[in-house]
């Protein structure tokens, strides 16, 4: 996240505005702390990050009042409120024309269990992509929480099916892959090709040919001010839910991937 608060704090100081972190957990659980800010009249509006299913925070907002905007969908009920996200299934469907490109046909995907639902939209990307190109998409698919020791476990069935391409749904279950075929004494990128997603830190410094789908997290930060700004400026007009855009290179509601960063090939 450290791309995407800078990019949120420089924008909203270039605006005169603060930002306030704190760590507050979704659901009604973690609400308490978004009362006591309001009550100590110490904020303006909130930008709301780590969304997940059955997230109460931007409803609760709303009923208040309050300008608001998410990093994430709400991924299941009524969108509320202005949102920016990352089109994860847009990014795995790169991936899997990167890597058809290089002909690759038996090409896995190794995700995080159901019900993400960041990891289900980037897992939809890899089957819309895999049935576009006639790929077969049984048997090719496993399941890992994002730990490099589960997903080093969950990928060895993709693996002894013949997988030649495996794409996770985050660099730290990449990395996993990473390992399963060193134990093999396979070479990720010649035996086996290995992309990843979210370009992160950590992953360049363990592995740094890791091909990896990289997030605009420093535009997602500035359209999040932005769209915060926005409503803050109607001057009392409570929030209204704006329908998500999918138009990449337009200012709206949902940012598109950014790109595939493959600093060897694959």
């Amino acid at each position: 996240m450290d791309r995407f608060l800078h990019a949120l704090s420089q924008t909203a100081d270039e605006a005169g505005y603060r930002i306030l972190l704190f760590a507050s957990p979704p659901g009604s659980a973690g609400l308490d702390g978004y009362e006591e800010l309001l009550d100590l009249h110490s904020v303006d509006g909130f930008v709301l990050s780590g969304t997940e299913r059955g997230d109460q925070r931007q409803a609760w907002l709303e009923k208040r009042g309050v300008p608001f905007v998410g990093f994430g969908r709400m991924w299941s009920g009524r969108q509320i409120g202005d949102w920016v996200d990352v089109d994860g299934a847009s990014g795995t469907d790169a991936a899997v024309e990167h890597l058809v490109a290089l002909g690759h046909r038996r090409i896995a995907f190794l995700g995080w269990p159901r019900g993400s639902g960041v990891g289900d939209d980037r897992a939809m990307g890899w089957q819309r992509a895999m049935q576009r190109h006639g790929l077969p998409v049984r048997g090719k698919r496993a399941r890992s929480i994002d730990d490099i020791a589960s997903a080093q476990a969950a990928v060895g069935p993709l693996l002894d099916a013949g997988a030649t391409a495996v794409i996770a749904a985050s660099d730290m279950l990449a990395l996993g892959c990473y390992h399963a075929l060193r134990e093999r004494r396979a070479v990720p990128g010649k035996d086996v090709a290995v992309v990843g997603f979210d370009d992160s830190p950590t992953a360049a410094l363990l592995s740094p040919g890791l091909s990896t789908v990289a997030q605009p997290l420093e535009a997602v930060g500035r359209e999040c001010v932005r769209l915060l700004l926005a409503r803050m400026s109607e001057l009392g007009a409570p929030p209204r839910a704006r329908p998500a855009r999918t138009v990449p290179r337009r200012a709206g509601q949902h940012i598109r991937v950014g790109r595939l960063n493959h600093p060897r090939a694959c």
